[in-house]
Parts: C-alpha cells; sequence; structure tokens
C-alpha cells in the first residue's frame, strides 16, 4: 500500500541514458530495427484486395518518421513484412488509413497495458512504468495482505469466541450462583423436613398414647348399648364376658387416673354399667332356676302321692336339668365371685375402700343367687329328701338310739 500511495517522479532522458546504456550488440540491434523499419509496409488484408486488383500498385519510396512511429506501428509494420508492393497514385491514402489502423492497434495494445492512451514521450513511458512497478509491489504485498486479512478474520472469530465463552463462563457462574441457591434451599426444606418428620413422629405417637388412653373411655358407648338391651339373655352372647373384662379395665384404668377431666363422671358410669351387668347375670340365673323349679314341679305333681318316684325319674328330674344347665349358671355366678373381695381368684381386681359399697352391691347379688337357687332346691327336693329319711328312720324305735347306732 505504501507503493500504491507513493508520489511518482518523472525522469530525465539523461538520467534515463546514464541508467540504460546499451551494449554495442544492442546498437546493432536497434539499427537494424530501424533499417527493417524505414519503409513502412501495408496491412495484409489490404494487399490481398490489391493482389487481386486489375491494377497494379507501386512501391512508394516514401518512408515514415520513424521518431514519429508508435511501437504498436512498428510493431504492426513488423508483421505486416518488409517486402516492396508497387505504389500507385493513391498511396498517400492508403499510407493514411494504414497509419489509422496502426494508431487504433497501439489503443487497444494502450488498453491492455492498463493506460489511457498510447506511451508517445518519455516522460509518459516514465509513469507508465512507475506505475506498473507500483502494481507489481502491490502484487507482491498481496500475499501478505491476504494473510493479514485472514489473520484479521481468525482474530475477529477467536474474539467472537472468547466473548462467547466469557458469556458462557458467566452463565456458568449465574448457574452456580443459582445451584448454590437450589442447595441451600434444599438443605434448608430437608431440614425443615425433617423437622416436620420429628414433629409428625412425635404428634403420631402422642395421638396414639392419647388413643390408647382413650380407647378406655371409648368403650363405654358400647358398653352401655349392650348392657341397655331388653332382656336377660343378653348374658348368653359370646361378647358379654369378655365385655365384662374390658369393663373391669376401663374401671381399673379410670380409677388410677381421676386427674383426667371427667374422670369421675366416666368412673360413676363404668359402674353403673358393672352393676348392670352383675344384675343382669342375677336376673338370668334366678329365672333360669325358677324356670327349673316350675318344670319340674309340673312334672313331679303329675305323679299319684301315694305312688313313689322311681330313682330314675327322680334323677332325671331334680338333677339332669339341672346338671345340664349348670355349667353356664356357674360360669356367669363366678363373675359375679370374682368381683366380690372374699372370692376373688384373679389378684388383678383390687379393691379400695370407696369401692366398699360396690362390694357390698356385688355381695348381695350373689347372696341373692345363692337364696334363689337353695330355694329352687329345697322346694324340689324337701319332700323328696323327708320321705327318704322316714324310709331310713326307725320303726317305733327310739329316734335318739337310731341316731346313736348310725354313728357307730
Amino acid at each position: 500500500m505504501a507503493a500504491a500511495t507513493r508520489p511518482t517522479r518523472g525522469m530525465t532522458l539523461e538520467e534515463w541514458e546514464s541508467k540504460t546504456q546499451l551494449t554495442d550488440a544492442q546498437k546493432q540491434t536497434v539499427l537494424e530495427i530501424q533499417d527493417a523499419c524505414a519503409e513502412l509496409p501495408l496491412p495484409d488484408a489490404f494487399l490481398e484486395d490489391k493482389v487481386n486488383s486489375p491494377t497494379p500498385y507501386l512501391r512508394t519510396t516514401r518512408s515514415p518518421d520513424p521518431a514519429t512511429q508508435s511501437p504498436a506501428t512498428a510493431k504492426h509494420i513488423a508483421r505486416l513484412g518488409a517486402s516492396p508492393i508497387p505504389r500507385s497514385r493513391s498511396t498517400t491514402n492508403l499510407l493514411f488509413e494504414t497509419t489509422t489502423a496502426a494508431d487504433a492497434a497501439a489503443a487497444e495494445t494502450a488498453t491492455a497495458l492498463g493506460i489511457s492512451e498510447p506511451i508517445e514521450t518519455t516522460q509518459q513511458f516514465f509513469d507508465w512504468f512507475a506505475q506498473m512497478e507500483a502494481e507489481m509491489e502491490r502484487d507482491q504485498e498481496d500475499v501478505y495482505r491476504n494473510y493479514l486479512a485472514i489473520v484479521t478474520l481468525y482474530r475477529q472469530a477467536c474474539d467472537e469466541f472468547l466473548e462467547q465463552i466469557n458469556t458462557t463462563a458467566n452463565l456458568f457462574v449465574d448457574l452456580d450462583g443459582n445451584f448454590r441457591y437450589v442447595e441451600e434451599r434444599t438443605r434448608a426444606l430437608q431440614l425443615a423436613c425433617e423437622k416436620l418428620l420429628q414433629e409428625q413422629d412425635h404428634l403420631t405417637a402422642l395421638a396414639d398414647s392419647i388413643s390408647s388412653k382413650l380407647a378406655y373411655f371409648n368403650q363405654l358407648e358400647t358398653i352401655t348399648k349392650m348392657f341397655n338391651a331388653p332382656g336377660e339373655h343378653v348374658v348368653l352372647q359370646d361378647e358379654f364376658v369378655p365385655m365384662l373384662e374390658k369393663l373391669d379395665e376401663c374401671l381399673e384404668y379410670v380409677q388410677g387416673n381421676l386427674k383426667y377431666r371427667d374422670s369421675e363422671l366416666y368412673l360413676m358410669r363404668f359402674r353403673q354399667c358393672m352393676t348392670r351387668g352383675m344384675t343382669l347375670i342375677k336376673m338370668y340365673f334366678i329365672t333360669t332356676l325358677r324356670g327349673l323349679g316350675l318344670e319340674v314341679s309340673k312334672k313331679a305333681s303329675t305323679k299319684a302321692p301315694d305312688q313313689p318316684m322311681n330313682p330314675t325319674t327322680q334323677s332325671t328330674l331334680f338333677y339332669v336339668k339341672f346338671r345340664t344347665a349348670a355349667p353356664k349358671l356357674k360360669a356367669l355366678v363366678h363373675e359375679i365371685e370374682k368381683r366380690c373381695p372374699d372370692h376373688r381368684e384373679n389378684t388383678r381386681f383390687t379393691f379400695s375402700r370407696f369401692m366398699n359399697d360396690i362390694a357390698v352391691r356385688y355381695y348381695a347379688l350373689l347372696n341373692d343367687c345363692y337364696n334363689a337357687y337353695f330355694t329352687v332346691r329345697q322346694s324340689l327336693l324337701n319332700q323328696v329328701v323327708g320321705a327318704k329319711i322316714l324310709e331310713l328312720g326307725p320303726r317305733g324305735e327310739d329316734l335318739l338310739a337310731f341316731v346313736g347306732i348310725n354313728d357307730n
């Protein structure tokens, strides 16, 4: 680029001659070229047309001035050849046309060389030479200039790549910050969840504890519903005896935790349910015994008073029927006996002082059962036992002597 912008300075003829000194051989060559160009030949096309013409042309002996000829004209003359042709009277016109064609060829050559007009003077040649030298220098610098352009493109690409890397690095920094934030929040959330799980476990354990404690209080409704059912046959249900055991557990638990709210109310209601259960047992026991006694009495009354009852019938009426109902009645009465202090077989039942009135009630219920049993049995067996004693007694003998003999 420095060569392209460098100002061109014209050279004088003396400088040119001093720098371009010719040898003898070169000078001889120039003279030969000058002699060959002494006569200007006509163009080939013109010569062909004129040779075929019937009027021959004579060759002119006047040659153009070599100083005024352009290099293109000289080149064109050499191409046409140096063979002389006859020149006629119109040779001048032909020479003018030839000169015009040569000038056109010179202009075409100048255009091909990159100049606006043919070189006619030394200064124009120097200018053209300087221009060509600058173009040659510029052509030589094109390799470096192209390399510089490529390097510049690579640098721009690298700059863009570095900018993208910086942008990506900034994005990674932001992503790392977001990741740390999410990690911290996740850790905080994890700690909060663990704390909530601990609280949940604590609350679950507390709820289970409360539920286990409330289970005793929740049994009241079920027990009350069963014991308030109409009739005494509720004691025959399979759930009756287990319900009594649950009721004992509830009474024991409430008695040991009187600090709970409404515990005294629940204790009173549980006692009422227990009394109700024992009363149901007593009522069923008495009703069953009385029914059996009435049935046996009816069957026994069918016999004539003076007709003795055989032992098999006596055993069936007075013992077999009662023995059939005895296991169930015994199990029910045993439930009353377990809740009386003097009849306790299970050490789990403990009675405090304020439960003495309850124990008195249980004793009264148990005595009612005993009295009902002995009353029914006495009414049935009194006549039979008396008759048996009379059969075994002395006939007209002293009763005391009879008793003494039997004792011996």
